[in-house]
């Protein structure tokens, strides 16, 4: 009974939190997942915006937060994909002249659940269900068609299928 109390209590502070445009530095802690040793280190290097408004309290917008966490995003290009996914020249499709395309990519759950802006564990389903003809996973390494994923969802969608 106490677990799940204390359960509901974490969701509402996460809750509440997500709410909140002026996080402290404990609360950006647990927003980012970075311990307080690494924040405090990225605080006293400016590697991380943050305002010290009393000369001691560190405050941090969480917008800025969130658009510092996304920067630097990783590419990848088609032979480091055929790399990762071990293909040979036999599995390699070569594009036609026609097909002027780029292909775009996303890679492993947390890919899938920005293409979505679904959870953890419903990106999880989406990977095994909807888009499964799409996803290219070695090991722990997942690649995702953006395009062929897209169309598979919207064809689930257009069956007003669910999960």
């Amino acid at each position: 009974m106490e677990h799940e109390i204390f359960k509901k209590l974490e969701g509402i502070e996460k809750a509440i939190l997500s709410q909140k445009d002026v996080l402290t530095f404990e609360e950006v802690c647990s927003y980012t997942g970075l311990s307080r040793s690494y924040l405090y280190k990225l605080t006293c290097t400016n590697k991380i915006p943050h305002s010290k408004p009393f000369g001691k309290m560190l405050y941090f917008d969480r917008r800025e937060i969130n658009n510092w966490l996304l920067q630097n995003p990783t590419t990848i290009d088609e032979t480091e994909l055929q790399e990762i996914l071990g293909l040979s020249e036999k599995h390699i499709v070569k594009p036609t002249t026609e097909t002027k395309n780029e292909r775009r990519y996303v890679y492993g759950l947390a890919g899938i659940r920005r293409l979505f802006n679904v959870s953890h564990v419903t990106a999880q389903k989406y990977k095994d269900t909807i888009i499964a003809d799409a996803c290219f996973q070695q090991g722990r390494k997942i690649v995702v068609d953006v395009d062929k994923a897209m169309e598979l969802f919207q064809k689930q969608s257009k069956k007003g299928g669910t999960i």
